[in-house]
């Protein structure tokens, strides 16, 4: 059978599309995951209005759009590990443990507790307190690098934490995915939660050190021969092969895709300008990425966008809101005054990627409803800090809480934005 044309023009409009809203949100200071959620969601109100019962060409064309998004899923983790800078996150642990880790607890414990006041189960609540325990550092870098205060003193307590949060809910995704197929009688929870969790734990930390091991014994010589053999873009196209077989390998171990792409990044990150190869990972990034977002909107069921829904989107919103701002702020006033304190929490709200990642993922086990609220806490979160966080920034640069400087970024921190989902 050959390709389903049916399937290539969609994919090709959806592209277009998403491209278009992209340009158009950053108008108003937005970031792309919320038009690419948005346009997922019309296509999900659209299909669920206009078709009943989906033919042999809309299921093929969804597949392909799955694929896709897969791929998309593996170039964000990808690229999360390889803009992670292991050996300077372990040396800043010192002023951003305390922040983060709060900030972690509260805002599991506070999903945690939404869900059962919801009246869920432990299954969905944990999936809950999972997928809201993770920030998305992309979306307030950006704001804070073209506030001009990404390299001050707050600035550089935000970034510390919100990467340290990433690789937290990364690892939390690894254990999340362990323990969930042995929750059927939630009889013995921390019994389950030890076992499993421990095993996955175990086997995560292996595969981070043998990336590690590879990264310091063998990567200098793999880069080195990339560099001497291949031109052009050809060296980042070798290590999305090495990245895709890693990936592969580490879902077959028994973690996901998510965790071997994630580990790839880190073993490749001293790499990271030759993997990226100029605009040639970020061509990719810009292709498949949209698919992810698109894919996570559409898979909302019509049925599930009801007042009902509206209702467990505002709960479930309040403890992403409240789970960050009280988790952040409070560790954060030893480093930093009140305002600056409540900036930094209000700067760790949005949801993106890895909430995202953990919904998708856990869909089975949490319902229509409450993954479509989900998808809307994400929404409004991207957007409500994009829309106050400026404002917030402006006010603590007039009152002299921070400082602009010349420069929007160093290095790092510029690659940092760079490496946002922006």
């Amino acid at each position: 059978m050959g390709p389903d044309p049916v399937g290539v023009l969609v994919l090709g409009l959806l592209l277009g599309v998403a491209l278009a809203l992209k340009a158009g949100f950053a108008r108003w200071s937005l970031p792309p995951p919320v038009a690419y959620l948005l346009l997922g969601l019309v296509y999900a109100v659209v299909r669920g209005a206009v078709i009943d019962d989906p033919g042999p060409a809309v299921m093929r064309t969804e597949a392909l759009l799955r694929h896709f998004g897969e791929m998309g899923l593996v170039v964000i983790l990808f690229r999360i590990g390889l803009e992670s800078d292991y050996a300077r996150l372990a040396a800043t642990l010192g002023r951003a443990t305390p922040v983060w880790i709060a900030n972690l607890l509260v805002s599991a414990a506070v999903g945690y507790a939404a869900g059962w006041a919801l009246g869920y189960g432990t299954t969905a609540n944990l999936v809950l307190a999972t997928a809201l325990s993770a920030t998305s550092v992309g979306i307030p870098a950006t704001i804070w690098q073209e506030c001009g205060v990404l390299r001050s003193r707050a600035g550089e307590l935000f970034v510390d934490v919100a990467e340290l949060d990433d690789v937290s809910g990364i690892v939390m995704l690894g254990i999340l995915l362990a323990v969930l197929p042995h929750l059927g009688g939630e009889d013995d929870l921390i019994g389950v939660v030890l076992r499993q969790g421990g095993i996955s734990l175990l086997l995560l930390i292996a595969i981070v050190g043998l990336a590690l091991v590879f990264s310091r014994w063998i990567r200098p010589r793999l880069m080195d021969g990339l560099r001497r053999w291949e031109r052009g873009p050809d060296p980042a196209v070798s290590v999305v092969a090495l990245v895709l077989m890693v990936a592969a390998l580490t879902a077959i171990s028994g973690l996901s895709l998510a965790i071997g792409a994630f580990v790839a990044g880190l073993a490749l990150s001293p790499d990271r300008e030759t993997c990226r190869c100029g605009s040639a990972l970020r061509t990719l990034y810009d292709t498949l990425v949209p698919f992810f977002f698109v894919v996570i909107a559409m898979q909302v069921h019509s049925a599930a966008l009801s007042w009902p829904m509206l209702g467990i989107g505002a709960v479930v919103l309040g403890a992403a809101v409240a789970g960050k701002i009280i988790g952040t702020t409070l560790p954060a006033l030893p480093f930093v005054r009140l305002r600056t304190a409540l900036t930094l929490g209000v700067s760790m709200v949005p949801r993106a990627e890895i909430t995202m990642i953990i919904a998708m993922t856990a869909r089975e086990h949490i319902g229509d409803v409450l993954y479509a609220a989900l998808v809307f806490t994400s929404l409004l979160s991207a957007i409500g800090t994009s829309l106050l966080l400026p404002r917030q920034l402006a006010g603590l640069e007039r009152r002299g809480l921070i400082q602009r400087h010349p420069e929007h970024a160093s290095k790092k921190r510029q690659a940092t934005v760079n490496g946002g989902y922006v």
